[in-house]
């Protein structure tokens, strides 16, 4: 897993993690070579936004979530010039954050609650996704945010709520879905790698 920023060296170091699909373990997003406040909070970020299971990560909701393996993920963090009109405002840095990854596939972890046909676990076909993942990123008088938002636009109505959320009590990303618990991904998979 490799992690850039925006005008700084890059990183390009391994991360090995053991183990299988019937004894994963949930493990913090780990984001080698993060040096600067921006991507140290890039890691802090994704660990709170994303779940890691043995040599993947997750994200999505209860019932489904989708799976990038960690190998073909890639990080970056890339900042914007701050306007005056920004620094007045206590704008001290922005920019974004973006993951990349180069593979995916979607798991329905299987839900009682709906039909039958619905409550058994499913795996999707291996995929390329269609677009990197980005979230915006922005300091104000020394703390850090990010937008309450799908994607990077904190400027979409918020219904009376503050489009920005501060990364201290970000418990997880509401666009992402809380994190799981790997014991029922690896079930589910278990589930369905089992079949003939």
């Amino acid at each position: 897993m490799s992690l850039k920023c925006s005008g700084s060296r890059s990183y390009a170091r391994t991360t090995f993690v053991l183990g299988s699909v019937a004894l994963l373990s949930c493990l913090p997003v780990a984001l080698p070579g993060a040096e600067s406040p921006a991507e140290q909070t890039a890691q802090r970020y994704w660990e709170k936004a994303w779940t890691k299971c043995g040599d993947s990560y997750y994200e999505g909701s209860y019932v489904q979530v989708t799976e990038f393996p960690t190998k073909n993920v890639t990080f970056k963090v890339t900042s914007q010039t701050v306007e005056e009109a920004d620094k007045l405002n206590g704008i001290e840095w922005q920019g974004v954050m973006v993951a990349t990854p180069t593979v995916h596939r979607v798991i329905w972890l299987g839900d009682p609650n709906n039909p039958p046909y619905m409550s058994k676990p499913s795996v999707g076909r291996w995929e390329k996704p269609p677009f990197p993942i980005v979230r915006a990123l922005r300091k104000v008088q020394g703390r850090w945010f990010v937008p309450r938002h799908y994607g990077y636009d904190p400027n979409l109505p918020s219904f009376g709520r503050d489009p920005w959320l501060d990364l201290e009590t970000f418990s997880g990303d509401p666009i992402e879905g809380p994190r799981f618990d790997c014991s029922r991904i690896a079930a589910a998979l278990a589930g369905v790698e089992a079949k003939p």
